[in-house]
């Protein structure tokens, strides 16, 4: 099987690589990377592109890349879909430049519109600045959602990272009175944390996740709620 890595040469591109890479570990899927812009690419954009996709490399995969032109959201659906591609990562703006809304405009349109999960990556605040993410050997990764549900869509993503780390699954549900560094199994200090947090991108941003998003300084994964293949 495979899934769809959209990236281009911005910081949260950088983190949705490396979280594409620990998914690819824990699934054995082929990561297929796209990028989509207006007009075609010079070659210098391709040379960082391919330079951009190292961690998957660095893992024994051989990810292909292909470059498109048109309207991101469309193109990427139509990609995903065409290619029967499991799910989509992809990088969302950082803590900064949040609005009022969890996701940025053509990640949003695409977890709305796409017919398979896909997976918003916010990076570490300190990725804005360019810096290249670290590599993760253990994570503890951190499920805000129901424990009901445990066929979650979101639930098997933060599986999945909890495979490829090693680390560690903090199953909490979801809501205000969470807070991050407040919770005594996910104390500041210890193993690296990632926040997995299901999100319905038709609907407004509960409160309680764009808090998160103005106020945490953890990588989140967006999961949009649609079925696993």
């Amino acid at each position: 099987m495979c899934f769809l890595v959209a990236i281009d040469l911005s910081a949260p591109s950088r983190s949705a690589i490396q979280i594409a890479a620990l998914l690819a570990r824990a699934t054995g899927d082929e990561p297929l990377l796209l990028h989509v812009s207006d007009e075609h690419p010079p070659l210098r954009l391709l040379a960082d592109l391919h330079t951009l996709a190292e961690p998957l490399r660095a893992l024994g995969f051989t990810p292909r890349l292909r470059t498109l032109q048109g309207d991101p959201a469309a193109v990427i659906c139509a990609q995903a879909q065409q290619r029967r591609c499991r799910f989509v990562v992809m990088g969302t703006r950082s803590r900064s430049e949040q609005s009022a809304q969890a996701t940025g405009s053509v990640a949003r349109a695409v977890m709305s519109a796409c017919r398979i999960p896909v997976i918003a990556v916010r990076p570490e605040p300190e990725l804005a600045t360019g810096a290249q993410p670290a590599a993760l050997p253990r994570s503890r990764v951190v499920a805000l959602m129901s424990s009901d549900r445990p066929g979650d869509t979101a639930r098997d993503i933060a599986r999945f990272l909890v495979d490829a780390t090693q680390g560690r699954l903090l199953d909490v549900p979801p809501g205000s009175a969470w807070r991050e560094g407040l919770d005594p199994r996910a104390t500041p200090g210890g193993d690296p944390m990632h926040l997995v947090l299901s999100v319905d991108a038709r609907a407004p941003t509960p409160a309680w996740i764009d808090q998160l998003l103005r106020e945490g300084s953890s990588p989140m994964l967006l999961v949009s709620g649609r079925p696993l293949a």
